[in-house]
C-alpha cells in the first residue's frame, strides 16, 4: 500500500475507532458512576470504608467486555465489507454473518474479560475505599455536612470513573476493532488468500516502535505486510494485530495503529470478484476501505 493510501486508511478507521470508542465510554461512565454513587450512599450512612461486596460484581464486568468487543466488532467488520463489496460480483449480505460475528465478538470479549476482570474489579474498589479512609483523616472533610460530603464524594468519582472508562475502552478498542476487521476479511476471503499490513497513526503519540513505512517498521526494519496467518514482530514482540492482549501492556494499552487486511494479487478467494478487482495490487484493492460515514 503507497503511503498515500495508508494515511487515507488510518484516517477512515480512526474516525471509526472514535465514534465507537465514545459511544462505549459514555455506557462505561454510567456503571461506574451508578457503582461509586452506591458506595457513597454506603459510606455515608454508616461511615464504613470496607463495606461494597456488592458493587463492581465480576458479572457486571463481564457483561461489560463482551459488549465493548461485539459493538465495536461489529462495527468494524461491518465497515470493512461495506467498501470492500464493491469489488464483488455478488451483492453479499452481511446479515449471513451477523449472528456468527455477534458470536465470535461476544467469545472475544469473555476470553479478554477472563483476564483482565479481577485486576479492573479490584482496582475499582480498592480506589473506592483507598479515597474514604483517606478523607476520614481530612479534617476539613469531616467538618463537612452530609449533603455537602456526599457532593464532593461523587465529584471525586465521578471523575475517576470517567478515567477508568476511557482507559478500559481504548485499551480494549483497539483489538476489537482490528478483530472485527480480520474476522470480515476472514468471511470475505478466506485467510490463506490474505496479506495483512500494520498501519501506524498519524500523530506524535505513536510508539517508536509502531511507525511503519515502505512496509517496514522504522526502529527494527521488521516487515509491516506479512501473510495474514503470520505474526508482527513489534518491539521484539509477536503480534497477530495491533491491540492483540498476547502483546505486554507497553505495546498495547493505548495503541491506536490499524491492520489493513488485503487479498493477494494472485488469490482465489471465496467469493468471485469483478473483474477490475481481478489480480488487481493491493493499492487498489484497498482503496474501497475509504468510506469514512
Amino acid at each position: 500500500m503507497s503511503s498515500f493510501q495508508g494515511d487515507k486508511y488510518i484516517r477512515a478507521y480512526t474516525k471509526q475507532l472514535l465514534k465507537g470508542e465514545t459511544s462505549e465510554v459514555r455506557r462505561l461512565k454510567r456503571f461506574y458512576q451508578t457503582e461509586y454513587n452506591k458506595g457513597v450512599e454506603v459510606f455515608l450512612l454508616s461511615g464504613k470504608t470496607n463495606n461494597f461486596i456488592d458493587l463492581f460484581k465480576k458479572n457486571d464486568y463481564d457483561k461489560i467486555y463482551e459488549s465493548i468487543y461485539v459493538n465495536i466488532g461489529l462495527r468494524f467488520a461491518n465497515w470493512y465489507a461495506d467498501n470492500i463489496t464493491r469489488f464483488i460480483k455478488k451483492e453479499l449480505d452481511k446479515n449471513d454473518f451477523k449472528d456468527t460475528w455477534e458470536r465470535q465478538f461476544a467469545s472475544e470479549g469473555e476470553r479478554i474479560a477472563a483476564v483482565r476482570v479481577v485486576t479492573v474489579q479490584g482496582t475499582a474498589k480498592k480506589e473506592l475505599e483507598k479515597t474514604l479512609q483517606r478523607l476520614m483523616t481530612d479534617v476539613d472533610f469531616q467538618s463537612r455536612g452530609a449533603v455537602e460530603k456526599g457532593r464532593i464524594l461523587r465529584q471525586r468519582f465521578n471523575k475517576l470513573g470517567t478515567y477508568q472508562a476511557e482507559r478500559i475502552v481504548r485499551t480494549e478498542a483497539t483489538n476489537a476493532a482490528n478483530f472485527g476487521v480480520m474476522q470480515s476479511a476472514t468471511d470475505i476471503y478466506g485467510k490463506s488468500n490474505l496479506q495483512k499490513e500494520w498501519i501506524s497513526a498519524l500523530d506524535a503519540r505513536v510508539r517508536d516502535g509502531h511507525r511503519t513505512s515502505g512496509g517496514i517498521f522504522e526502529n527494527s526494519n521488521e516487515p509491516s505486510i506479512v501473510n495474514f496467518n503470520d505474526k508482527f514482530i513489534v518491539n521484539g514482540e509477536r503480534l497477530d494485530r495491533a491491540g492483540d492482549p498476547a502483546g505486554s501492556p507497553s505495546n498495547v494499552i493505548n495503541c491506536r495503529c490499524a491492520i489493513a487486511p488485503f487479498p493477494k494479487p494472485d488469490a482465489d478467494t471465496i467469493t468471485p470478484l469483478n473483474q477490475i478487482a481481478v489480480g488487481v495490487a493491493q493499492s487498489q484493492l484497498i482503496k474501497p476501505i475509504l468510506n469514512e460515514n
